[in-house]
This record gives structure tokens, C-alpha cells and sequence, in this order.
């Protein structure tokens, strides 16, 4: 299904707008759009209601049932910067943005509306360009939209989205987008947005007709030209110094009237190409689409600013407090479903629990009974009393099987063999200590050890190992007595079986 996509731009000249319209297949040009306002006399400034009514003819021209409208707030009325972030994890830059910025800003962030975009990234790092809006100037710009019948559904920052008609291009490039009264700079690089800046003097200071209260030029100042372009250099330096591309080319758009002469004299006083925009052709019917005029760059970016897939390159500000209408209510409809889904769900799991828990009883019931039928049947001995419970049954089949074990022990005798007998006396001797073992001797009741060592300390070092075996711990030392040479001879005899379990057998 087809839907409309309108960029509007209110100039005090020209209230203009672009259509697209939209489908699975990308979008097309509908139409271009312009309306005067009746201007005023001279020496006045614009009339605000003209400006509004210039805009409700476009609107009421338009007709359409859905429409998404897209509009800007300046770039002079806010605050925006480029900061460098030591990580480029999205999630930690929302998480510690604000910090940061607090750095930069004389106020406290919570008085104003900001949103930012990660205009570059590796894993050193990243780049955000942030803006940041006072609450009263978005108030304003709103119901000023609002007079004039335009409900924005997104209000993005226009020199922002004039990079959403750059060429593409790796190196750095600016757009200037020059109307009467300000001209609009967007340093863009590989087709992101990397710096903004507003300019307070556009068209009619470059003429010399700008009317009264505005940044005129003045007899004995500096021609106009010269100063609007040290005016221009000095902000494409800060562009540079904030951590901006370098500017490798110009592109002009806007008021028509001046761009052939500015392109030129740019190119000569700047060093870089300077050329006019040509404005992007659409995806789609490109050769029978209406072909925008310089002066409708501004509400051609803004149209594409509204497209789903460019949304998230340029800055939000219809958000918090000031979010689009339908928008808050669709979010509240959505809430309710969702909370409404977690209550059915949660009422679904307990009733879920409820019959598993019945189950899981019927079925433990059930494996208990066959528990006591398995064990009065391999243990007729045991009376019914002493199996009322599964703790109980196990308890006498624990017993049971161990009163098993304790008799098939019995009957197979020792359980330690001489190799492993001899093998373990070998591997607790001290390493330390020289044995002569002279005899070695293992029946069915005992094993007996003679031997000789150096002193008596290896004596009682020998038998301390000896006994801090587990099988050996019935050993008894005898028969120590010292030769002639020096060296000690003793016996150690150990029992087989362990007395205590004779005793008990």
C-alpha cells in the first residue's frame, strides 16, 4: 500500500514542500510545491500569519487522508557538538553520553531535549553528533507549526538532513544551503552528517537588502561577499577543530539568484571545487519526476529524512514531552496490549503449574507404591510399619544393602592383595631414608616386614608411614635392636584383617 511522505520548509519567502510517495519497491518524486506569502512593505519584517497561511495552502492542496509530514527546527535556534566517546558499544554511549556532554554545556541537561547519532565508529572509538534543544524554543516551533497546520509527525534539525542529498564520497564535503535570511552549513562525510553550523546571514545580506532589525550590511563595512566567506572559513576551521573531516568540496543550494556567482568566488577564496547541487534523482520513475529547483533542497532532504530507512541518520526532536501525538497514544495502546499479554500469560502459567503439580503428586503417589512393593519383595523380612513414607523405604533399603555389602565383605576376606600390599609399602617409604628389607613374608593373617635402617629416627619414621596407611593402621614395630656396623634391624607386622571388624564378625 502506496503512503506520502511530505518535507515542508517555511521560509519567510517561500513556503515550500516535497511529496514522495511510497511503497515496498522504495519511493518516487509525487511533487514539488511552492507558495509566496504575501510579502511585506519595505523596511518590515515577515508577517508570521502570512507565512502560516502560505502553508495551509499547501496542506489543504494536498488532501491526503495519511500523510506523514516531516519539518526542521534551525540549526541557530539549538546547540550541537561533536564529541569524541573512548568506545564505540552503542549501549554504553547511551548509558554515559550525558556525562560526557555535561563537560561541554553551561546547563543542566535535564532542562533541555537532546538526541544524538553515531556519525563514525571503530573499536577505538566513536564520534556522536549531539543537539540539544531548549524546551521553550521546541514549544514554539511546534505551535508555530501547529498555527499554520502543519503537524509534524518528525522534527529533525535542517542542516542535519542536508546530508541526506550529498553525493556519495569518502572525502569531506559541506552543503551550503543558502536562503534569504541564513545560510545552512553540513560538513558530511561517506554520506553521514559529522558537523552543523546555522549562519546567521544568508541572500538578502549578500545583496544588500535585508530588511530592517536583521544582520544588514552597512555602508563603510567590508563588502558583504567578503565577510559572509570569512564568515563561512571560520566555521569549516571549527568544523575541522571539533574533530570534523577536512572539506575537500562545495556544494551550493538554495536561493538561485546568487549560487553561479558564490560558486565561483568559494572556489577562489576557499582552494576547494565548488559546484551547485544537483539534487538526487528517485528510485523509482525517475525520468518522468519533476525536477527540484535548488530553492527545494531543504524540504527535498526533509522528505527523505521521513523515510523509514534514513530515520535513524538524522536527529529526533519530537520526543519526551514533545512526542508526536499519535505516536504517545499508539505507545499507550501498545502498553496496555503488552500488559495485557503479561496477565494472560501469567494466568496461563499458574494454571499450567497447577495441573503439573497435580500430575507430578498423582505420579509420585504412584512410584512410592511400587518402591514399597519392590523392597517387601527383595526384603521380606522387613514388617509394613517401617515403610509408610519414601524417606522410609529408602532409609531401610540404605540399610538393607549396606547389611549386603558388610556380609559379601566378609566372605571374600581380604581385600588386599600382597602385590598391592607390596606396592603400597613401596610407594609410603621416606624417600629420604634407606631400607634394607631382608624379609618379606604375607599370609592370610598377616604380613611381616625385617629390615634394617641407619638410626632410630628412620626406625620411627618408617613405622610413623606405615601407620598413616588406612590398610596398615594395626601395624606393630618389634625386635628393634642396633648391630654392630651401626644399623638398626626391627620387625613391623602388620594384621591382614582389621580387629575391630573380627570383633564385630
Amino acid at each position: 500500500m502506496a503512503g506520502y511522505v511530505v518535507g515542508i520548509d517555511l521560509g519567510p519567502r517561500c513556503v515550500r514542500a516535497t511529496v514522495l510517495k511510497t511503497s515496498l519497491r522504495g519511493y518516487e518524486i509525487e511533487d514539488f510545491l511552492s507558495v509566496e506569502p504575501v510579502q511585506p512593505g519595505p523596511g518590515e519584517l515577515q508577517d508570521p500569519q502570512a507565512v502560516a497561511a502560505a502553508a495551509h495552502a499547501i496542506i489543504d492542496t494536498l488532501g491526503y487522508s495519511q500523510m506523514t509530514i516531516v519539518a526542521s527546527m534551525s540549526a541557530q535556534s539549538l546547540s550541537s557538538w561533536l564529541i569524541e566517546m573512548p568506545f564505540s558499544d552503542p549501549k554504553r554511549i547511551a548509558q554515559t553520553l550525558a556525562f560526557e556532554i555535561e563537560n561541554y554545556v553551561p546547563w543542566d541537561l535535564d532542562d533541555v531535549i537532546l538526541d544524538y547519532r553515531i556519525v563514525d565508529g571503530s573499536r577505538d572509538g566513536a564520534q556522536v553528533l549531539a543537539v540539544m534543544a531548549a524546551p521553550d524554543r521546541l514549544e514554539h516551533q511546534l505551535d508555530s507549526l501547529s498555527a499554520a497546520g502543519v503537524e509534524p509527525r518528525h522534527l529533525t534539525v535542517d542542516a542535519a538532513a542536508l546530508a541526506l542529498l550529498a553525493p556519495d564520497s569518502d572525502e569531506g564535503i559541506a552543503i551550503l544551503n543558502i536562503d534569504p535570511d541564513s545560510t545552512l552549513v553540513s560538513v558530511v562525510c561517506k554520506g553521514t552528517c559529522r558537523w552543523i553550523r546555522g549562519l546567521e546571514r544568508g541572500a538578502d545580506f549578500l545583496s544588500g537588502t535585508a530588511p530592517m532589525g536583521s544582520s544588514a550590511w552597512t555602508p563603510g563595512d567590508i563588502e558583504p561577499l567578503d565577510r559572509w566567506i570569512n564568515e563561512l572559513r571560520t566555521s569549516l576551521i571549527a568544523a575541522e577543530e571539533a574533530g570534523a573531516p577536512e572539506v575537500e568540496h562545495l556544494y551550493l543550494c538554495g536561493d538561485r539568484e546568487h549560487l553561479e556567482l558564490l560558486s565561483r568566488r568559494l572556489a577562489e577564496e576557499l582552494g576547494v571545487p565548488c559546484e551547485v547541487l544537483q539534487l538526487p534523482a528517485p528510485p523509482k520513475g525517475a525520468e518522468k519526476a519533476p525536477r527540484p529547483d535548488p530553492e527545494h533542497a531543504l524540504c527535498y532532504a526533509l522528505a527523505l529524512a521521513g523515510l523509514s530507512q534514513n530515520r535513524s541518520s538524522v536527529p529526533e526532536l519530537r520526543k519526551e514531552a514533545f512526542a508526536y501525538a499519535a505516536d504517545s497514544k499508539l505507545q499507550a495502546r501498545l502498553t496496555l496490549l503488552a500488559v495485557a499479554t503479561v496477565v494472560l500469560l501469567a494466568l496461563s502459567a499458574i494454571g499450567m503449574h497447577i495441573a503439573q503439580t497435580a500430575g507430578l503428586k498423582a505420579e509420585l503417589a504412584s512410584i512410592n507404591e511400587d518402591l514399597i512393593s519392590a523392597v517387601q519383595q527383595a526384603f521380606p523380612s522387613v514388617p509394613s510399619s517401617a515403610l509408610l513414607s519414601s524417606e522410609s523405604v529408602m532409609s531401610v533399603m540404605n540399610e538393607q544393602v549396606a547389611n549386603v555389602d558388610e556380609r559379601i565383605e566378609n566372605l571374600t576376606g581380604p581385600k588386599l592383595t600382597p602385590l598391592l600390599a607390596l606396592k603400597e609399602l613401596s610407594e609410603i617409604m621416606p624417600t629420604e631414608v634407606k631400607v634394607d628389607v631382608s624379609e618379606y613374608l604375607l599370609n592370610n593373617e598377616m604380613i611381616r616386614i625385617q629390615a634394617k635402617t641407619d638410626s632410630f629416627g628412620s626406625v620411627d619414621s618408617i613405622e610413623a608411614a606405615i601407620l598413616g596407611n588406612q590398610h596398615f593402621k594395626q601395624a606393630q614395630k618389634s625386635n628393634v635392636n642396633k648391630a654392630r656396623n651401626g644399623k638398626m634391624s626391627f620387625t613391623v607386622t602388620i594384621p591382614r584383617n582389621d580387629s575391630s571388624q573380627e570383633d564385630e564378625g
